[in-house]
């Protein structure tokens, strides 16, 4: 969105290049071009080639003392998600859906591993609450991370290509979440990944970690360690 406030000011959002960089899945940029008469301020659509959209001008007064003239364009979805994108936006999560994995801890109170991926077939939504109250959801081959307030998405804890092949558990409590997957170079033919949260307790994609971290990250891949022959006992099954 661009809009112009007092005093000759323009403010433009600007968006993201990179695929997994995107939350909602438009990628998009703003180039800026002046000359003597003026600036112009277009849209770079990354998902058309780098097409190019004039979205506003700025003209010159011929009095510098003056305020510049603005001429905004509207948008008209020039931009679109790609489709599989848009799933999370528009789910709407509540606790009776039959989504809700607190229904797997009703019937099974002794439970230390809870199977996430059973409770998803067919694309269906799966979702819970970690021990610290935040949400992640499972859907279309994604995990992904909602506002635990308003259930609204926050961004991607893993894509398609980071699961595919995987299954995912959550263990302690809901204290730990983890893939797995088999392999029969690793200990009792299973490996696991721990699915760490970002410094500020979020679960979302982050692309500058604090290293300091890495000790907390240590305990936690311990702990999963732990569960490998159970999960060895669940496949066998």
């Amino acid at each position: 969105a661009i809009t112009t406030g007092g005093s000759g000011q323009a403010f433009c959002q600007v968006g993201v290049i990179g695929e997994k960089s995107t939350r909602d899945g438009r990628r998009q940029s703003r180039l800026v071009r002046g000359d003597a008469e003026g600036l112009r301020i277009f849209t770079v659509n990354h998902h058309l080639g780098g097409s190019e959209r004039l979205d506003m001008e700025i003209l010159y007064n011929k009095d510098p003392l003056q305020t510049p003239e603005f001429k905004v364009f509207g948008d008209d979805g020039w931009i679109e998600a790609p489709k599989d994108m848009l799933f999370n936006l528009l789910c709407i999560k509540w606790a009776d859906d039959g989504c809700y994995l607190e229904s797997f801890y009703g019937e099974n109170p002794d439970a230390q591993l809870v199977p996430v991926s059973d409770h998803s077939p067919d694309g269906k939504v799966c979702w819970w609450h970690m021990a610290d109250g935040k949400v992640l959801v499972l859907h279309d081959g994604m995990l992904v991370e909602d506002d635990s307030k308003t259930l609204a998405p926050l961004g991607i804890v893993l894509d398609r290509a980071e699961l595919k092949g995987k299954e995912i558990v959550v263990a302690d409590e809901g204290r730990l979440a983890m893939t797995y997957w088999d392999n029969d170079d690793a200990i009792d033919g299973v490996e696991t990944c721990v699915i760490h949260p970002n410094d500020d307790g979020s679960y979302y994609r982050r692309f500058q970690r604090n290293k300091l971290r890495r000790t907390q990250e240590k305990q936690r891949e311990d702990l999963a360690k732990k569960f490998v022959s159970k999960l060895k006992s669940r496949k066998n099954k």
